[in-house]
């Protein structure tokens, strides 16, 4: 499956009733977290595997980028994070069970996305800047693992 089905997903079930809009707010989360891994891995080449399921780890690794769409990325993605766990956990706030709180999750999940597809063609283009986030993200890794090599 490829994330991106997430995000399709959640443009689709986002007006069905109450429980839609919380569905498809936790579904475009899931589609910009998993997206944002896999574009890190590539770029950083490293396993999937290294991520575990730590969901502050994509948001920090681009956060290290010396670049505007990983930044923007980031920031989207911590936002997701905050509204998924609001529509999965809180169940007595109504607010994530607006067809508009829904409609801007799966917004702000598109817009993750092209930020990060943006990123994969600029840092494809320009090896030394896909170099030195690499590096980055390893030294990022190390300090979550506590390993001292990551490769």
């Amino acid at each position: 499956m490829k994330s991106e089905e997430f995000i399709i997903t959640a443009s689709k079930i986002v007006g069905f009733s109450k429980a839609g809009s919380r569905s498809a707010t936790s579904r475009a989360y899931y589609g910009a977290f998993h997206f944002a891994i896999e574009v890190v891995c590539e770029l950083a080449d490293i396993g999937i595997e290294r991520f575990s399921h730590n969901h502050s780890l994509p948001g920090n690794c681009l956060s290290k980028a010396n670049d505007d769409n990983a930044r923007q990325a980031a920031n989207l993605l911590g936002n997701l994070q905050s509204r998924r766990i609001a529509a999965d956990y809180k169940i007595n706030q109504s607010n994530p069970e607006s067809l508009k709180y829904g409609q801007y999750s799966v917004l702000q999940a598109q817009k993750c996305q092209q930020f990060l597809e943006n990123l994969r063609a600029k840092f494809h283009a320009d090896s030394s800047a896909k170099h030195e986030f690499a590096a980055k993200v390893k030294e990022l890794l190390k300090i979550y693992s506590g390993q001292k090599d990551v490769g």
